[in-house]
Formats: C-alpha cells, structure tokens, sequence
C-alpha cells in the first residue's frame, strides 16, 4: 500500500523561491492543494515573490524552513480625485493589482486599507507608522508598499522602521 504524503511542497506546484519568479500562483495552488488534502505546507529555503494576496484558510499548517515571503515592488496608480487629510476613500485608476488589504504610500504620507473596489481603496488609517497625514493632488501617485513576511518569525514586518523594508528586484 502507497504511503500517503505527510506534506505538500511549494517547489513541487512551480513556486521557485528565487528572489525574483513571481511565485504566487504556484503558492495559491499549493494551498488549495494541503487544504484538500489536509496534510502541511512546507516552504523550502528560499525568498518568494508574491504580486497578489494568498487565501490562506484556518487550520492550515505551514513549516517554513527560515523561507521569506515578499511582495513584488513597484505596483502603482494613480488617484483619480484630490483627496484631504481626513478622507479614508481614496478613488483611484484601478486596484486589480493590489491585495484585499494592505499598505500603501503617497507622496511621504503610508496609509494602511482594509478593503477596496475596483477603483477605490476603503477603511484607510492615515498617517500610518509615524507619517503624517496630508491632503494629495488629483493624479498623486499611489505606490504599493512591498512587505516581508519571515516564516521563522511573528515580528512586525518592519521591525518597526517603515524603511527596514526589504525591496525585492
């Protein structure tokens, strides 16, 4: 009789774990796959490219093995109306390459959202980590903060310095 697996690896649904391949497909698949088959998820050592969010359901285990995890950089658009320091709405070109949540930064101002549409980002905390909240022009750049997430660590993934965030290339 076969042994059945006690895992599934990323690496063996196409993730490459390079620093540079977008791998979120092939970590989404995975998921879905230990889901369904209820068994780990193991990362072999590596950096991860990410350009999208990862549905990551409860329940799911998942062995790191010191693996990183980073959003791919330099996603931009613009906001389509002038915005004031207070407004938590900001309309914009199009968010279909931005996660259901995240932070993102505008001129020296971040800005962390919880939800959006498909041309607003919601539920902004303006002035996040220490930036001030400020008042931004129609057609302000709106630059998605690349984030690390350390599979062998819970720390805030900044350690607390919106500047100690690693750039993926």
């Amino acid at each position: 009789m076969p042994v059945k697996a006690t895992f599934i690896n990323v690496q063996d649904y196409g993730a490459v774990g390079n620093g540079t391949t977008d791998d979120t497909t092939a970590i989404q698949n995975a998921i879905n796959a230990a889901e369904s088959n209820l068994i780990r998820l193991e990362f072999p050592m590596g950096t991860y490219i990410i350009s999208g969010s990862l549905t990551i359901p409860s329940g799911i285990e998942i062995n790191g093995n010191g693996a990183t995890i980073k959003r791919k950089e330099n996603i931009t658009i613009n906001l389509t109306s002038s915005v004031i320091s207070t407004d938590t709405t900001f309309n914009v070109t199009s968010t279909s390459s931005f996660p259901s949540s995240g932070i993102f930064k505008v001129d020296s101002e971040v800005i962390q959202y919880t939800g959006k549409t498909s041309t607003t980002l919601s539920g902004l905390t303006r002035g996040y980590y220490s930036s001030t909240a400020a008042s931004h022009a129609l057609n302000a750049v709106v630059r998605l903060m690349p984030q690390i997430f350390d599979m062998l660590k819970n720390d805030d993934p900044t350690n607390g310095n919106i500047n100690d965030l690693p750039k993926s290339h």
